[in-house]
């Protein structure tokens, strides 16, 4: 019985973080920023970047938002922090961000229909979820420059666990080029 719940615990912790150097097609389509701008999927090739998945519903979620919004301004330069709401409207990620500074931090929302042109690429924000393997909130991925997921942590994260990741993931990507 002690194995068997020792092998369970393994694999959880397994599934909850892990390296995935497969790498991971690139994303098209375009997704929204908080205020509105189109933003590119494909601008994330080429630089590190911490990718973080979240809803407002999810108390994990937005405490991470607060301790990335605070973490990036001492990441390297380089770095780029894109914090991707999954599935909810407009008004509410605009609400829940607000009190929030987001310097050096790229937050995207779904477009909402009244934003979307006739081709002009618009993915729903859970699609691009689905497409890089996140199936539950909170998620965080590191993509190096390449597109490649170097880590994946879904759950919550302690804030000093997560800056400690973050700049030793930034650091070595940065060392890898």
């Amino acid at each position: 019985m002690a194995a068997c719940l020792l092998s369970l615990a393994v694999a959880v912790a397994q599934s909850r973080a892990s390296t995935d150097t497969a790498g991971v097609a690139p994303v098209e389509g375009t997704l929204m920023t908080v205020d509105g701008e189109p933003f590119p999927l494909t601008s994330l090739a080429g630089a590190p970047t911490l990718l973080y998945f979240w809803a407002s519903w999810c108390p994990d979620c937005l405490e991470t938002l607060e301790t990335l919004a605070d973490l990036a301004g001492r990441l390297p330069p380089d770095a780029l922090v894109v914090a991707v709401n999954v599935g909810e409207s407009r008004e509410v990620v605009r609400d829940t961000l607000a009190p929030i500074a987001w310097d050096g931090v790229v937050a995207l929302r779904e477009a909402h229909p009244n934003e979307r042109q006739p081709g002009d690429g618009a993915v729903p924000t859970r699609r691009v979820a689905t497409q890089v393997g996140v199936y539950g909130l909170p998620a965080l991925l590191f993509l190096d420059a390449t597109g490649g997921i170097t880590l994946r942590h879904e759950g919550p994260l302690d804030p000093d666990a997560l800056e400690r990741i973050a700049l030793e993931r930034f650091t070595a990507e940065r060392e890898a080029r």
